[in-house]
C-alpha cells in the first residue's frame, strides 16, 4: 500500500487519532521539504484547525470533504492545503487519511521538475556514450580496430552519435525550458559587437549548407554595433533558426541571413524560400510543443521545444521574435533585441571556442537535419 501511495501526485498524510504523524507520501515530503523521520518527530503539522473538532466530526460521518488545512514545512511557513479526510485504518491501526488534491501551480512544479530530473540523467549516459564512440573512431582511423565479414564500422558509429546527438539536443532543450521556466536560468551579459558575433555564428554552418546545396547569404548594414546581450545565448538563438530553414529547404534552395540597425534596436532576419508554414499554425509556433502538420513533417520530426526555447532566450534580452510565413513560400523568423550597454570595464570580444566545441555544437542543433 505504502508503494502504492507513494506513486500518486496528490499529498496524503496519515495521523492516529491524537493527530501525531503516521505516513506522509513521497510527494507531501517533497512539497514540504521533509524527509518521513523528521516528520514523524513532529507532534503534528496541522494549524489553525481544531483537530479534537475534526476527530468528532469524523466518529460521526467517517469522513470531512472539503476542508481547508494548513501545514508546516521545514522552513516554519505555513502551507495551505485543501481535501478531505477519511476514518480508516494504517497498518493495522486506527487512522486518519488525509488526501489534499495538487493545484496547477504544484503539478506545474512538479512537471518541471520532473523533467529537468530526467533530462539530467539522460546526459550522464549519453556523454558516455559519445566518448565510446569518439574513442572507437580513433582506434578505427589507427587502424587498431579492423572491420569483420565487411561490417562498416565507421557506418553504424556515425548512426550511434548522430542518434545521440539528437537525444543530447533535447535533453539541453527539455533542461534549459525547465531552468526558465523555474527562474533559475540568467544571462551572462557584456557589451560585445553584435555584428561580429552573428556572422561569426552563419559562416560556421556554411559547410554544412553547402553539402545540401543551400546558397548562403550575408548581409549587414553595419559593420560594427555594440550592444548588451549574451553571446551564448545569441549563439543558440541564431544556430536553432538557421537550423529550422535548412530543414525545409530543399536542394538549391537559399537562405538569408540579414541585419539591420535601428536608433533603439537591432533587427536579425532569416529568411528562406523553403515550404512555409500554415496560416493557421503561425499563431502558435512559439508555444511549446506545436508543430507544423505539414505534409512533409514525417522526414524531419522534432520535439516542438526549440522556437519556444528561442522565444524565451530572446524575451530574456527584452526582445520581441515573429515570423512571416506563407505555406510554399518560405519563412522568414525575425528577431530584435535594443541596443544598450552595461556598465563594465572594456567591451568583450566574441570568441566562437575553439574548432573542436564550434564543430560539437553545430553537430548537436544540427542532428535532425544532416547524417554525421
Amino acid at each position: 500500500m505504502i508503494d502504492i501511495l507513494n506513486t500518486i501526485t496528490d499529498y496524503v498524510l496519515v495521523v492516529d487519532e491524537n493527530g501525531c504523524i503516521m505516513f506522509a507520501n513521497t510527494s507531501l515530503l517533497n512539497k514540504l521539504k521533509y524527509t518521513l523521520d523528521e516528520l514523524r518527530d513532529l507532534n503534528s503539522i496541522l494549524v489553525d484547525k481544531d483537530f479534537n473538532f475534526i476527530i468528532d466530526e469524523l466518529n460521526e460521518n467517517k469522513s470531512v470533504h472539503n476542508i481547508d488545512l494548513y501545514f508546516y514545512n521545514s522552513t516554519k511557513d505555513k502551507v495551505l492545503f485543501n481535501g478531505n479526510i477519511k476514518k480508516s485504518t494504517f497498518e493495522n491501526k486506527d487512522a486518519f487519511v488525509i488526501i489534499c488534491n495538487c493545484n496547477n501551480t504544484d503539478k506545474e512544479e512538479m512537471r518541471n521538475e520532473f523533467f529537468g530530473n530526467i533530462s539530467h540523467e539522460f546526459k550522464t549516459p549519453l556523454n558516455l556514450i559519445l566518448g565510446t564512440i569518439q574513442l572507437i573512431e580513433k582506434n578505427v582511423a589507427k587502424g587498431n580496430i579492423n572491420s569483420v565479414n565487411g561490417t562498416d564500422l565507421n557506418r553504424h558509429t556515425k548512426c550511434i552519435k548522430q542518434n545521440s546527438y539528437r537525444l543530447l539536443r533535447l535533453a539541453n532543450n527539455i533542461i534549459d525550458m525547465t531552468r526558465i521556466e523555474t527562474g533559475y536560468y540568467q544571462l551572462q551579459l557584456g557589451n560585445h559587437n553584435i555584428i561580429n558575433i552573428i556572422e561569426e555564428i552563419t559562416l560556421s554552418v556554411s559547410s554544412y549548407m553547402e553539402t545540401k546545396g543551400i546558397n548562403l547569404v550575408f548581409d549587414t548594414d553595419c559593420e560594427e554595433l555594440t550592444v548588451a546581450c549574451d553571446p551564448d545565448k545569441i549563439e543558440r538563438i541564431v544556430l536553432n533558426l538557421l537550423s529550422n530553414s535548412i530543414k525545409y529547404t530543399d536542394n538549391g534552395g537559399e537562405i538569408n541571413v540579414l541585419i539591420n540597425t535601428f536608433p533603439s534596436k537591432v533587427r536579425v532576419s532569416i529568411r528562406d524560400n523553403g515550404s512555409g508554414i500554415s496560416q493557421e499554425k503561425l499563431p502558435y509556433i512559439f508555444e511549446r510543443y506545436v508543430q507544423d502538420d505539414r505534409k512533409y513533417r514525417v522526414k524531419s520530426e522534432g520535439s516542438g521545444i526549440g522556437l519556444s526555447l528561442v522565444k524565451s532566450l530572446v524575451n530574456m534580452h527584452d526582445g520581441d521574435i515573429y515570423v512571416n510565413s506563407e505555406l510554399g513560400e518560405g519563412s522568414e523568423f525575425i528577431f530584435e533585441i535594443p541596443i544598450r550597454v552595461i556598465q563594465e570595464n572594456s567591451i568583450e570580444k566574441f570568441d566562437m571556442d575553439n574548432e573542436h566545441l564550434r564543430i560539437e555544437k553545430c553537430n548537436v542543433e544540427f542532428s535532425d537535419v544532416y547524417s554525421m
